[in-house]
């Protein structure tokens, strides 16, 4: 490859973090040896703050490279993902020459080798950042992929039972031990990680977590953790002590640990030996049935509960693995262990009947959510929340039972855009990059919390079902524009609209999550149906084909949405669906490119679009009709009223751009998501 961009040798993941300018200050005196220690205060001071992801200069295409020239972006980022992919190199086994090397102040690693050498944790792990040296282009598609796959492992515990390596921050505070690289980590690093595995001693597990999270809630935002409980984590495991009955004294204190509001999936992995399996079957049995009262608190006041039948197959899974039955540097060994060198261990993990994760130990899982099928409507209390929210007049409220008819749909419509901006803020605001799909969770960003964070479509669908509508939802292809008009061919299926059918049999297409140019009321499925939009531009459903389209018949024709911004002007097509019900399936295919592949415009383009209302002239009081949008792209903040379009704000910081999102759009940002741009391209330097 050509266009080499040189990094300085530096140890581990430091790589990505730390790129030092040749102006800069020298650097501190290596004293310690980050993967054996963790770096005085005074030092990390001294390191420069962490250069940005952002890629200087131009950056060459690499078309002569069959990574970029032949193989489709798909399969390339699967190599990539590999290639940062942690694992155990040759040498770092803990029963290999790792148990030897006490000269790097480790001590014997062998005497907690048989605590903590389990499957996929058979030693210390690393990640080879050669990829990222090897030009801007790879750099540039690779930078976040170690951080955010990456799990991170702390062991609460004695430090006879953690691996050897493994060191005890004091700056963090977590009262456990992890990997000595994460010494090295700033909360900029730590704020993209979403996986962590505990592994803990259930008298420490109290302490641990709240070191972990009570002190640390600006830095650590996981979405997933992990708890595995082994055999030797039980109390008096030594004397084979029953673990059910589950005693309140001498159980995990569930209840009392407050876990980060990010964390949407939490599993715990219950581990004990083959005699004791029956035992832990009732532990996990009282873990369903009492599924009320062993649940994690989150810090914003929502609970994760388990789900399930609790039955093999239904919420439950089990494995087998051989574990030594002599433990510690004096290979000790108790009475009611096998003869041998290894015993059964059964691990039980409880799984949801959507979950697609590997079978693990002994595992408990909870989620704070499902992917709601599309029979799911929002509840009651949730559908009034929704129309106070939006200003629905009192007349449409679900408690006054109104008509299903043209009028009442077009106020959900205005009312639903003119309330909730559309952005993809999530993508470039957050550590995952990642919008979520879930109506639970859209229903709290949107309404609980008011502060937006994406698509509304899929909500909305559940809101016109709820409220008595017959309505599904249609995939869409769109043209991208070119100088601020759609041309060129239609790509893939990146967006969605509602297709409701009224009791008099009419259909209308509604689009509430598509932005500048989107229909502000429905549209009937009529051909050459005009109607005004924002006064003067006029819009249109078009039933026809695409110049893609390959099969021209009358079963292949789509509705084409067009738009043209006076009655002399020209019409221009921006997008096509057909009649097909979309579902869940096609949703996250959908959601995974827009939100993830590097053509999709949403990655690289910061959004917010949000329309304005006024009462509507001649209609009663609280009927509303749109006259106007507002825009943020990028650091630009623009207007449209009339037909007219004008900068209102030129944001060139981030600092301006998160007091412009407040100011026009009523959208405030967490101070955790204002770090996720950090590195970004999309950041706002000045």
């Amino acid at each position: 490859m050509v266009g080499f961009t040189p990094f300085n040798p530096v140890v581990g993941l430091r790589d990505l973090f730390i790129r030092r300018e040749s102006t800069s200050a020298a650097e501190p005196a290596a004293k310690k040896d980050p993967l054996t220690s963790f770096p005085d205060p005074e030092a990390l001071v001294a390191y420069p703050t962490p250069a940005s992801f952002v890629v200087q200069g131009d950056v060459c295409s690499q078309i002569q490279s069959p990574l970029f020239g032949k193989i489709p972006p798909e399969i390339r980022n699967e190599i990539f993902r590999l290639a940062v992919t942690e694992y155990v190199p040759e040498g770092n086994e803990w029963t290999g020459r790792l148990s030897k090397m006490e000269n790097r102040g480790w001590g014997n690693v062998y005497s907690s080798e048989s605590y903590v050498n389990r499957p996929g944790y058979e030693g210390l792990k690393t990640v080879d950042t050669d990829l990222l040296r090897t030009c801007k282009r790879a750099y540039e598609e690779t930078k976040l992929l170690p951080l955010q796959d990456l799990e991170v492992c702390f062991y609460m515990s004695t430090k006879d039972r953690a691996p050897k390596p493994y060191t005890m921050s004091g700056h963090l505070s977590t009262n456990s031990f992890f990997h000595p690289r994460a010494n090295w980590f700033k909360p900029e690093h730590w704020a993209r990680i979403s996986h962590y595995h505990v592994f803990g001693q259930m008298y420490l597990l109290g302490p641990g977590f709240h070191g972990l999270f009570k002190n640390q809630l600006d830095v650590c935002l996981p979405t997933t953790i992990t708890l595995t409980l082994r055999y030797t984590d039980w109390w008096d495991w030594e004397t084979n002590a029953p673990i059910y009955p589950i005693r309140q004294d001498r159980f995990f204190p569930l209840r009392r640990i407050e876990l980060p509001s990010t964390v949407t999936r939490m599993t715990v992995e219950f581990e004990n030996i083959e005699s004791k399996v029956k035992e832990l079957d009732a532990v996990v049995n009282e873990m369903f049935s009492r599924h009320y009262h062993w649940m994690w608190k989150r810090r914003d006041g929502k609970t994760l509960t388990v789900r399930g039948r609790g039955v093999e197959g239904d919420g439950v899974e089990t494995w087998r693995w051989n574990g030594p039955t002599t433990f510690g540097y004096r290979s000790q060994k108790f009475p009611h262990h096998k003869d041998g060198d290894t015993m059964g261990q059964w691990p039980k993990m409880l799984l949801t009947p959507d979950n697609a994760m590997r079978r693990h130990p002994h595992t408990w899982k909870y989620l704070a959510h499902k992917l709601d099928p599309m029979t799911f409507k929002l509840s009651r209390e949730q559908l009034s929340a929704y129309v106070q929210h939006i200003g629905l007049p009192a007349k449409y409220h679900p408690a006054n039972n109104p008509t299903h008819d043209l009028a009442f749909l077009t106020q959900l419509h205005v009312h639903t855009i003119s309330t909730i901006p559309y952005d993809n803020l999530t993508l470039h605001y957050s550590a995952s990059k990642k919008i979520s799909i879930y109506p639970q969770d859209a229903f709290r960003k949107i309404v609980t919390e008011n502060c937006g964070r994406g698509d509304p479509s899929i909500l909305f669908n559940h809101l016109l079902r709820g409220l008595g509508f017959t309505a599904y939802m249609a995939g869409v292809r769109i043209r991208l524009r070119e100088n601020g008009v759609p041309a060129g061919a239609y790509i893939g299926w990146v967006h969605l609209v509602n297709i409701v059918t009224l009791p008099s049999g009419e259909k209308y297409m509604l689009d509430v999550g598509f932005g500048g140019d989107a229909p502000t009321t429905p549209i009937p499925l009529v051909h050459n149906h005009i109607t005004t939009n924002i006064s003067p531009q006029q819009n249109r459903l078009v039933h026809g084909h695409i110049p893609e389209q390959v099969s021209q018949t009358e079963a292949t024709k789509l509705w084409i949405y067009q738009y043209r911004n006076g009655e002399a002007m020209e019409w221009n097509s921006f997008y096509a669906f057909p009649e097909l019900e979309f579902l869940e399936a096609d949703f996250k295919i959908m959601n995974w490119y827009t939100g993830s592949h590097p053509e999709s415009f949403q990655t690289f383009t910061c959004l917010v679009i949000k329309f304005l209302r006024r009462q509507k002239e001649g209609g009663e009081e609280g009927e509303m009709e749109v006259y106007g949008k507002r825009m943020l792209v990028q650091g630009v903040v623009k207007e449209n009223k009339g037909g007219k379009t004008q900068v209102v704000q030129d944001v060139k910081t981030e600092e301006e751009r998160h007091e412009a999102l407040e100011k026009w759009f009523g959208l405030r940002l967490r101070e955790e998501e204002k770090m996720g741009i950090v590195g970004h391209s999309t950041e706002l330097k000045g």
